[in-house]
């Protein structure tokens, strides 16, 4: 039989993981925080600097059912005073940008909190596999100005909402 033993603490726990506690304020699991839900491009009014603000699914969670906060809507639009809110992205959300001089559909394929950064794919690909197809960009001013991202809304059968 052979025994192992973790290294990890409780405060490296409480860092990169949620406590679930029970009806008496007890930790007795630890929970991945999970998936992004997304992400909230915001710009700061002075420098006109962008960022991204990333959200998990279990904060979006939180925010909806008021846990250890107001109840308040899942995408934040106030950052403050200093701060301009530009769009929110979901993985899966349907953007425009120019490359080329051509305007090309992307869907949002993976957000990368860690980085500041958003990956998108062709919406026609099939397979994952094709690096031609993927563009890996940083959320920043080139975002906006150079790619000149754009968000769209697509309806049931398909037809971009205008």
């Amino acid at each position: 039989m052979r025994v192992l033993q973790s290294k990890t603490t409780l405060d490296k726990l409480g860092k990169s993981k949620f406590g679930a506690k029970d009806k008496q304020g007890n930790v007795f699991k630890w929970l991945a925080f999970g998936n992004m839900h997304h992400v909230e491009i915001i710009k700061h009014k002075e420098t006109g600097k962008y960022s991204g603000q990333f959200v998990t699914t279990m904060e979006a969670t939180h925010r909806a059912k008021g846990i250890n906060m107001p109840k308040q809507k899942i995408i934040k639009i106030d950052h403050g005073d200093d701060h301009e809110f530009i769009l929110a992205l979901h993985i899966n959300d349907l953007v425009s940008m120019e490359k080329d001089g051509r305007r090309l559909f992307y869907r949002v394929q993976k957000m990368e909190a860690g980085d500041n950064r958003l990956m998108f794919r062709l919406h026609s690909t099939s397979v994952l596999g094709n690096k031609s197809e993927e563009l890996r960009l940083s959320i920043n001013d080139g975002l906006f100005d150079i790619w000149r991202l754009q968000k769209h809304s697509v309806n049931a059968i398909g037809k971009l909402i205008e």
